[in-house]
């Protein structure tokens, strides 16, 4: 498992909160005290503003009016209404404060945002038709349609934009960057934050396919998480100003609540009680912990993944994980679009799925094209998550099975949240509806957070399916068929 080492920088911000909070304890304005004051349990969040009017983290809905709000070389300002302007959809960012106690609001004491990356786009690949993948400062960064948010330029301008860009979200394993907000940055500077994956002298360094030249006075090692700020970028060297070693996950050791959305890295498989990382921040889970959206056999490297649970001494014990990658299909492949990135597959023809090497963690092929390209009729395993383009899924995984898995008959898999709004006798998953009462020889199964599945009858299957429930249907077909058999149906149960 690849691991960061935790050394802090946070002074700045550390007196800044320990100030709010005398401040507080000597009468001030708030009322509100960092742990288990007023406003409940204290928290600590991390993750990507998902809607504002307040601002709403890892589903929870904090009050910002009275916050302290953090922007990287900015002087901190206190937020003074619920209507303020400075946090916007799409930036990832920490929340220390306290939750209420239905557990679905709080109160934010303080807000810090910091980007990942800040520079001029060299290339732009467009997938699809719905996602680009921007090259800057030799990284690569990936911007889907309707869930990046974009500040002052548009998705559709991103192929002639010359500005300076700010980017915020999420690392992948190998580096690239899942963007969660895109802003033009008029007065923009050169900037990246990530893991050393080479160190070349006492003066040189690679983050991926950057080398960083610098003036030496911050010795760095492989695997350091650092934050470079540069005068100039030519080639794929950036010349540095400044060299800091970061803290990865959580700015704060131990909290009664946490939360943290972010890419999933640690061994293979994963098994309770051993440690591993989600965005950075070192997690664990037991045998009681709850999983949505998926099961432990879905906590792999590279899922995307939230988790809440307690903070001590910098590890969080996770008492719940929910996944943001639900889709998993299987079948041969029916049609490729090499020029646009797209695939479809047998029986499941209504999907088109984004598939590129710059997106897609690759199996047994090179994708789309390459030394090994996928062919008419190959069986694949596909994992992705739904896009906001109806009918349309990116793959974030794909994995080419051996020819004789592609021979008749093969099995058909789709897996995903069930559609609004649910009807009895009908499991419709991504837009793919089948009444399952005019199936004959058909079987329905609920499936626990280990992965077991146990027969079930229909009423009992249909009792618990909801909007968003994941729901894996399977079945079987011939290549001259024109349409699966669907002979199960599989619910996860949500506790």
């Amino acid at each position: 498992m690849t691991r960061i080492r935790y050394r802090s920088e946070f002074l700045f911000n550390m007196i800044c909160a320990c100030l709010l909070l005398l401040l507080a304890a000597c009468g001030g304005s708030s009322g509100l005290l960092a742990d288990g004051g007023i406003g409940g349990t204290g928290i600590v969040s991390s993750g990507s503003v998902s809607s504002l009017g307040s601002i709403v983290v890892n589903g929870v809905d904090y009050r910002v009016s009275g916050a302290n709000y953090t922007r990287e070389d900015e002087v901190p300002v206190e937020l003074l209404s619920e209507s303020q302007t400075a946090i916007k959809v799409g930036m990832v960012v920490e929340v220390d404060g306290e939750l209420d106690d239905n557990s679905i609001d709080g109160q934010a004491l303080t807000i810090r945002y910091e980007d990942v990356l800040e520079g001029p786009i060299e290339a732009v690949d467009t997938l699809g038709g719905t996602v680009k993948v921007l090259t800057i400062l030799n990284q690569q960064v990936i911007v889907e349609e309707g869930f990046t948010a974009l500040n002052g330029v548009a998705f559709g301008g991103l192929d002639s934009f010359s500005g300076m860009l700010e980017v915020s979200g999420f690392r992948l394993n190998d580096g690239r960057i899942q963007a969660t907000y895109l802003e033009n940055r008029a007065t923009g500077r050169l900037e990246i934050k990530g893991v050393v994956t080479a160190v070349n002298s006492t003066t040189s360094f690679a983050i991926g396919n950057l080398i960083v030249s610098h003036a030496g006075s911050v010795a760095v090692s492989t695997d350091d998480l650092v934050e470079v700020k540069g005068s100039e970028f030519i080639g794929s060297t950036l010349s540095a100003t400044t060299v800091s070693l970061e803290s990865a996950g959580f700015s704060v050791a131990d909290k009664d609540g946490a939360e943290i959305e972010g890419f999933v890295s640690g061994s293979d498989p994963i098994s309770a009680a051993e440690q591993f990382l989600v965005n950075g921040q070192a997690v664990t889970f037991s045998d009681t912990t709850q999983f949505e959206g998926g099961t432990v056999t879905d906590l792999v490297n590279g899922s995307k993944a939230e988790a809440e649970g307690v903070l001590s001494a910098g590890v969080l014990s996770a008492t719940k994980i929910s996944f943001k990658e639900g889709v998993r299909l299987e079948s041969n492949v029916a049609s490729i679009d090499a020029g646009n990135g797209t695939l479809t597959l047998k029986g499941l023809t209504e999907l088109t799925i984004i598939v590129d090497g710059a997106t897609t963690e690759l199996d047994e092929t090179t994708g789309l094209s390459g030394d090994s390209p996928l062919a008419l009729g190959d069986h694949v395993r596909i994992r992705g998550q739904a896009t906001l383009t109806a009918g349309t899924v990116l793959a974030t995984r794909l994995r080419k099975d051996s020819p004789s898995a592609a021979t008749d008959p093969f099995t058909v898999t789709l897996r995903g949240p069930s559609d609004d709004p649910v009807v009895v006798d009908q499991i419709s998953i991504l837009g793919i509806s089948n009444n399952t009462s005019l199936l004959s020889s058909f079987k329905f199964f609920v499936e626990d957070d280990d992965g077991t599945a146990t027969e079930t009858d229909r009423a009992n299957f249909y009792s618990g399916l909801a909007p968003g429930v994941v729901v894996k249907l399977e079945g079987n077909m011939n290549d001259v068929d024109s349409a699966p058999t669907w002979n199960k149906a599989e619910r996860h149960i949500e506790e």
